[in-house]
């Protein structure tokens, strides 16, 4: 279906390879990367729950598996063992710490000018932000709920 679908338009298709095969899914991937001059569509199989004791139940899909352990893989799962590490160049770009930081210590500056300015304002603000409730609330409460 997916060859009829898109060789039309000139792209390479691969497969349908076994999406469980590690070697498969590199040689699929070396013969995308190996022609440059059309966009490539590799089909993988695959199936849901591979590696259970049933891969692919109807019920797979719709509800957990169950709270007893499952016995382990009739086959181990194949893929390579990828480093649980990330490189320092993959989060550099979105450690925020530094620019946290600072964004902090301008608010700092900033509130510690208007706390001097209003004294009084900054410190109903400073309670508010801890959820403290005003030091009369059992009088306010009181007079709220008050019926008529």
């Amino acid at each position: 279906m997916w060859q009829r679908a898109f060789a039309p338009y000139h792209w390479q298709v691969i497969g349908p390879i076994n999406g469980h095969d590690a070697s498969a899914l590199d040689a699929a991937i070396a013969e995308a990367k190996a022609d440059h001059s059309r966009p490539s569509l590799d089909i993988c199989r695959t199936h849901i729950g591979f590696g259970s004791p049933r891969p692919t139940p109807p019920p797979a899909t719709a509800r957990p598996s169950g709270t007893r352990a499952l016995p382990p893989p009739a086959r181990p799962l194949a893929g390579p063992k990828l480093p649980s590490v990330c490189r320092r160049s993959c989060t550099t770009p979105w450690d925020a710490r530094e620019k946290g930081k600072a964004a902090e210590a301008a608010w700092e500056h900033t509130f510690a000018a208007y706390a001097k300015a209003n004294p009084e304002l900054a410190a109903e603000f400073t309670r508010r932000m801890r959820g403290d409730l005003p030091a009369d609330w059992a009088g306010i409460a009181q007079i709220w709920w008050r019926r008529p």
